[in-house]
């Protein structure tokens, strides 16, 4: 499902893992007629894409779209390189914090199960997170090397998380001991072109020649089909437009005409018009 947001940007640091990625904070509104979510700030508007790989978290678990609804405050992971800016994650404020805690710092939990690829720990908050656990994850008991085999149902243990390109928690390590975390290392950026392999993307700036499809009244943007490709472009009091080489205004956004769209885009990646010749 492809979503609609409109971004108020918090002075929150962006993961290194996810290029050019962007943490942004808003509140919920219904997009255009209907579809879709829009995070309003002022008047702006910034087209984002939802899909497969889309993380949701709600009440500090994880969940899916279904959990969010117009009115909520949320925080959003965005990769502006994308067009429609690809939506990686949202959460809840709280579910936010909560899950940067887990992936930044040890956490010291009750071990749940562990399912072969996963370790699922129980905090003592009442919450879980399920830990990507591989033969590289380094397990220690009793002061001893052991294995994710070893580890039994009920054991506690402090955990060492860290953030995958897929957004997955990876099971650093694992002890019955505590854990004193030691220095940060410097996240690797290997395989996180791979995100965004199925986004197409444009130049930062430069023309687009195609069909319009919807005037979005009140929003300032409008669709634009280009080769089959329904781009989200937004207009300004500043933005010139001509129909038939006659200076006019957005009213003569007609879908099915014709038009050239001067832009640039922004730190969203969103698509803003200079110009706009309608044909």
């Amino acid at each position: 499902m492809r979503l609609l947001l409109q971004f108020s940007l918090l002075a929150l640091t962006a993961l290194a893992f996810a290029s050019g990625s962007k943490i942004v904070q808003g509140t919920l509104e219904t997009g255009p007629g209907g579809e879709g979510w829009i995070l309003r700030v002022g008047t702006d508007a910034v087209p984002v894409s939802a899909d497969k790989r889309t993380r949701y978290w709600c009440k500090r678990a994880a969940a899916d779209e279904k959990a969010f609804k117009a009115g909520d405050s949320v925080v959003a992971r965005i990769v502006p390189d994308e067009t429609p800016a690809g939506l990686r994650e949202v959460a809840d404020k709280a579910s936010w914090d909560w899950l940067e805690g887990i992936r930044k710092g040890v956490r010291d939990g009750t071990m749940k199960s562990f399912d072969g690829k996963r370790l699922t720990i129980d905090f003592a908050d009442g919450t879980e997170m399920g830990y990507r656990a591989t033969e590289k994850s380094k397990i220690t008991l009793e002061g001893k090397p052991a294995t994710l085999g070893d580890l039994k149902s009920g054991t506690r243990l402090w955990v060492k998380g860290r953030t995958l390109p897929t957004l997955d928690v990876w099971l650093v390590s694992a002890s019955d001991r505590a854990i004193v975390d030691g220095p940060k290392k410097p996240v690797s950026r290997k395989g996180a072109a791979l995100a965004s392999e199925k986004h197409r993307k444009i130049p930062a700036s430069g023309q687009l020649k195609g069909e319009i499809a919807v005037h979005y009244q009140g929003m300032n943007m409008f669709d634009l089909t280009v080769d089959g490709w329904r781009l989200h472009v937004s207009y300004f009091s500043s933005t010139t437009f001509t129909f038939g080489g006659t200076k006019c205004g957005p009213n003569e956004l007609v879908p099915g005409r014709e038009a050239t769209v001067t832009y640039k885009k922004d730190q969203y990646g969103r698509i803003d018009a200079a110009k706009v010749a309608i044909r």
